[in-house]
């Protein structure tokens, strides 16, 4: 196998694992990096002390508005098609459920490899709208032209045929699904896909227009990284009007997304920190990156336990997904997970110190930004806030100067000041005034810093 794909500071971006923790199930919940937790932190303090004036407000709305654009842009869709929700699940069923353009006859179609919850949802159309189901039973394992060959002769055989749930990449077995070769054939005969791509996104490319979809659901906590309680709709605009309201909601128009969901309460922390979770996936090279790295990970095991006895592959030997699924001769699949639990917690090594911070998510104004701790020049305590100081300018965190000390690599930032930290890398000298106080010139800021007599041996040698 080739050479693990890099990930530049990788590590330094999550907290180390509690001992006897070995998390293998990122499709379940991705841990959040640490700039994102901190920015989940940050946002539950504020509306904790803002309350309904900011959640009713113009600020609120705005918060929306800039991660709905950039959903918009992670999928290559319009802001005005993306309807936030608080899962993938969710999203599917205001997709399934509100689809309106089935009559009594008409057909629907999945496959038992799709998500238990939406194979759910399609079963229920039949009360619902009085549609015929049908479920497309696909053996494992399958090879992608088998399964492409079987989703060609179910669209084409179907009586009646009118929407198909299609999964981006099945959660049974990890397995990705040409979803585009699919969606062609479907229009071909006037049926519409609703497209499940809660394990594509932030693992696999995620194009609307290239693949030519109308409908998709997804989530952020997985691939993504982002606080759990959030994900969205995809709804082509010209295609709004096949999903309903969401319980005859008037509080939008009919060719406004948002009222194709009324859940109350949104989650708003969540909101806040996504846009930090969407920075930290791009500084990682986003989905190519992440991507390429997880198959690495997931071929490198599969390929090392493929012939074992009693091993039975439900998955492809080569993926490009970071899932695998299997099954052992004997053995319930509680079993296997069973006996795998207790022997990674026997082997799993004692958590490793923390590392220094690498990241950390600071506000100007409404948006939250994702800033390098590497370019920051300088920490200053004002008032409630720490002002984050680089070379484009300055943002406000809300952590105290005495706990960054403990999270600052000390080699690099050091205290001149009761209220100020410096990268040593920033300054470009110090010189001594008559008092014994020191005064520091930076590289990349016209002002300078004071510091105070005590921490002026930091500087003998300069």
């Amino acid at each position: 196998m080739a050479k693990l794909p890099a990930m530049p500071a990788l590590a330094g971006l999550y907290p180390p694992a509690p001992d006897g923790i070995v998390n293998l199930e990122h499709g379940y919940f991705g841990a959040m990096a640490q700039p994102v937790q901190a920015a989940l932190v940050e946002s539950v303090d504020y509306l904790n002390r803002h309350l309904s004036p900011f959640l009713r407000g113009a600020q609120a709305l705005e918060y929306g508005a800039v991660l709905c654009a950039r959903l918009a842009k992670l999928i290559n869709a319009e802001p005005h098609e993306i309807l936030l929700t608080r899962s993938a699940s969710e999203s599917m069923q205001v997709l399934i459920g509100q689809y309106h353009r089935l009559a009594p006859g008409d057909g629907v179609l999945w496959s038992n490899l799709d998500y238990p919850a939406m194979r759910y949802a399609m079963a229920w159309l039949e009360g619902r709208r009085g549609v015929v189901p049908t479920e497309l039973h696909l053996s494992l394992p399958l090879s992608g032209d088998a399964l492409l060959e079987q989703y060609a002769t179910a669209i084409r055989d179907t009586p009646g045929l009118k929407l198909i749930l299609l999964s981006q990449v099945f959660p049974a077995n990890g397995q990705s699904v040409p979803v585009r070769e699919i969606a062609a054939l479907a229009r071909a005969r006037g049926v519409d896909v609703l497209v499940d791509s809660a394990h594509a996104l932030g693992q696999l490319p995620v194009d609307v227009q290239a693949m030519g979809i109308d409908f998709a659901g997804f989530n952020l906590h997985k691939w993504i990284g982002a606080p759990p309680g959030l994900g969205f709709a995809y709804i082509r605009s010209s295609r709004l009007d096949r999903i309903e309201p969401h319980f005859g909601d008037r509080d939008y128009p009919a060719d406004d997304i948002r009222g194709r969901l009324h859940a109350g309460m949104p989650p708003m922390s969540a909101i806040m920190a996504a846009p930090v979770a969407l920075d930290v996936h791009a500084q990682l090279g986003g989905s190519p990156a992440k991507g390429a790295r997880l198959a690495w990970l997931r071929n490198y095991w599969v390929q090392r336990v493929a012939d074992l006895p009693g091993m039975q592959l439900m998955s492809p030997l080569v993926g490009d997904t970071a899932l695998a699924a299997f099954t052992i001769d004997g053995m319930r699949a509680l079993d296997v997970q069973a006996a795998l639990l207790a022997r990674l917690q026997s082997v799993a090594p004692p958590a490793p110190r923390a590392q220094p911070l690498v990241w950390l998510t600071a506000s100007r104004g409404v948006e939250t930004r994702l800033i390098l701790v590497d370019d920051v020049a300088y920490f200053q305590s004002d008032s409630k806030y720490t002002v984050v100081m680089t070379a484009e300018g300055e943002s406000l965190l809300r952590k105290p100067i005495r706990d960054l000390l403990e999270v600052l690599d000390p080699a690099m930032f050091r205290q001149v000041h009761r209220s100020t930290i410096v990268n040593l890398r920033a300054v470009a000298g110090v010189t001594r005034d008559d008092s014994g106080k020191g005064v520091i010139r930076l590289r990349n800021r016209p002002e300078t810093l004071t510091v105070s007599q005590p921490f002026m041996a930091l500087f003998r040698h300069m």
